[in-house]
Formats: structure tokens, sequence, C-alpha cells
């Protein structure tokens, strides 16, 4: 049984598209990555249409009969580190997630279509408790949506 990790693919294409909208905002978080590339900003990530990832096929022939997330910072944990917990939520204080909708799998927040968005955030493991190249607790573990 193969796991799709909605990884990198998507999240740098939902990236690419909200980087243009960068300089808008507080400047709360500008030294920050994140901020400079206005991924954490709720606004940002609504303002544009989602990706839409319809399925996935492997080399041969096969598909994905299950899907999973997760983040390589830990998500909502990575925010919380720069914004504080009490701040999650606020402007340029939130950690993009992905949903089911109507039209497909997406990635930023919840957009009109949305059937489950998985918990938001809190459906990307906040510690490390998976084996990677680092030896066992270095990587975050993935979480199975569907």
């Amino acid at each position: 049984m193969r796991t799709v990790q909605l990884l990198c693919v998507a999240a740098a294409l939902a990236f690419a598209s909200s980087a243009a909208r960068a300089g808008q905002g507080s400047g709360c978080l500008a030294h920050h990555p994140l901020y400079l590339e206005g991924l954490i900003d709720a606004a940002h990530w609504a303002g544009f249409s989602p990706i839409q990832i319809k399925g996935v096929t492997f080399g041969d022939g096969s598909t994905a009969k299950h899907w999973a997330s997760v983040s390589d910072f830990g998500g909502k944990a990575e925010v919380n580190q720069f914004c504080g917990a009490a701040s999650y939520g606020s402007p340029f204080c939130i950690y993009p997630w992905y949903t089911l909708g109507r039209s497909g799998w997406h990635y930023g927040v919840d957009y009109r279509d949305t059937i489950q968005d998985f918990g938001q955030a809190d459906q990307f493991q906040q510690t490390r408790q998976c084996g990677g190249p680092f030896g066992p607790g270095s990587t975050y573990c993935s979480t199975v949506l569907k």
C-alpha cells in the first residue's frame, strides 16, 4: 500500500503564487523567510485560487490509495516559535494546511469548496518522533489524511 506524502511540490507551487504579495502586511516578522514569501498569512493564501491536486500516478501505473501530510519543520510549532502560541492565527502567524475540496486536494487555507480540513495546521505532527537520516526521533512523522 502506497501513501503519498503531500510535501514540497504542491507547497512550492503555492508558495510561488503567494510570493508576489510578499511585501504586503505588517512587518512583525519581516526578517523571517516565511514572512518574506507571504506564506504564513491566511489573507495571502485566500487571495488566490487553490492548487488542485487531482491525484498521482506512479511509474508502474498504480495510483495512490491513501494521502498523508508531513512538515519538515513541525508545522504550527515552527510558527509558534516566532509568533508565540497565543498569537497563532493572527495575521502572518498561521501555517498552511492541506484540505480536500469538491475540486480536489488543496494546500493553503480553507477555500470555498473545502469539504474536510483535517484539523487545519494540527494535521502536522509538532514533535520529532520518526526516524530519518539523522537517527531515531530526528524527523516529523506523517499524518494519514485519507
